[in-house]
């Protein structure tokens, strides 16, 4: 050959190369860009072998929500969240095999609290997301599509996943695992089937999982679901409006508390059930022991009453007051003071595993002592009556 063909040859070679190098980067960095936004795990040392049964998530970073409104509160929302971080740590990890704190990039100096208390958090884990401009639910279902992917990445390899929204709740993991595991520890569902458990409330668009609580989900369901997470953050794509256009049913509007509204779940195969005993009374509960066991003691339908009718639809007449909750219940919600429900905590792991019932709960909180103060007629319900109500305007 000439010396001019071979410079030809190299020449295109090498703008053969370019190309197929410039496709490469162009598809594959679309599919792995989402795993940079992300903190790689802050590993916490671990006393004991990691069982990979239960990974509780939790969202830690909800004291920092009103931060930009009022910075002299910064102190007293870290001082807090922490706190909470030293609550679950005592109390879940004798049941959690993980505990995975999930931060939202807003809290700015975290990641430095973290690193000097870390020793403190065993079998914990910390990871930032990426900050979102979304607000109220929108900004939750957005963090619902990072955690699914981040975990999907990290974690794939637990049985199932207890998903705290908020750091208010009162977490029973002992409970959970009875609920999902037998006594000789076999599994209670079909784990080769995806399951979604937690406080189902029924809707016109679709019955939902109340998001703004606890609920769970287990491995089969996470590798379904987080590959959608994942092709909807690789495509800047995360669905967090109302109205979607599912397959198998009509355009309808979901409701703002269906984390799982843009995934159209029925379109996957994966039904959405109650998670009851079988008198009917709910293991995953999303308001106070108090508000649960003692003021939510009638049973109203949409006609009776719509500022608290919506709740009841579909649940049993019978499951009211001191029959609302499974003899272990999993969660209740709305606390809002860390100290009390750290309090709460202490009286309640004081006692044996088998004394822990729902009965021994009622007594715990000392709600006859210290009510809610609320307005004569007034309840939780009705302050939240606006989740049940259609929203207006585009989304």
């Amino acid at each position: 050959w000439s010396f001019r063909q071979i410079r030809f040859c190299l020449l295109a070679l090498f703008i053969l190369t370019t190309f197929i190098w410039l496709f490469y980067v162009s598809t594959s960095n679309s599919k792995t860009k989402y795993l940079s936004i992300y903190s790689p795990p802050i590993q916490a040392k671990h006393s004991q072998p990691i069982q990979h049964k239960i990974a509780c998530l939790i969202m830690g970073d909800a004291y920092f929500d009103e931060l930009a409104e009022d910075p002299g509160k910064h102190h007293n929302n870290v001082e807090n969240l922490f706190l909470t971080l030293k609550t679950y740590e005592r109390f879940l990890s004798p049941y959690c095999d993980l505990k995975l704190f999930l931060v939202n990039h807003s809290a700015a100096d975290f990641e430095y609290q973290y690193m000097v208390y870390k020793d403190h958090f065993l079998h914990s884990d910390v990871t930032f997301l990426p900050p979102s401009n979304e607000q109220l639910y929108r900004k939750r279902r957005s963090n619902v599509y990072h955690i699914l992917a981040y975990t999907s990445k990290y974690y794939a390899d637990y049985e199932w996943y207890l998903k705290l929204h908020h750091v208010d709740v009162l977490v029973l993991a002992d409970h959970f695992q009875k609920l999902v595991y037998d006594a000789d520890g076999n599994a209670r569902f079909d784990m080769s089937q995806p399951q979604l458990l937690g406080h189902v409330l029924e809707d016109e668009c679709s019955d939902y999982v109340f998001g703004a609580s606890v609920y769970a989900f287990n491995q089969a369901f996470l590798l379904k679901v987080g590959q959608i997470a994942v092709q909807h953050i690789v495509n800047d794509a995360q669905r967090v409006e109302n109205v979607h256009n599912c397959r198998t049913y009509d355009v309808c509007r979901h409701h703002p508390h269906d984390d799982f509204a843009g995934f159209c779940l029925r379109d996957l195969g994966i039904q959405v059930v109650p998670t009851r005993d079988e008198a009917q009374r709910e293991y995953f509960l999303p308001f106070t022991i108090w508000e649960h066991y003692v003021h939510m003691n009638e049973w109203k339908d949409m006609e009776q009453d719509r500022m608290t009718g919506w709740y009841w639809k579909g649940k049993s007449k019978q499951a009211v007051a001191d029959n609302c909750c499974a003899t272990y219940p999993v969660s209740f919600g709305d606390y809002g003071d860390m100290k009390e429900l750290y309090l709460g905590y202490r009286r309640i792991y004081a006692v044996s595993e088998e004394q822990r019932n729902m009965q021994f709960l009622a007594t715990v909180m000392e709600f006859d002592d210290s009510p809610p103060e609320l307005p004569p007629n007034v309840t939780i319900l009705s302050r939240i009556n606006d989740m049940a109500k259609p929203q207006t305007g585009s989304d």
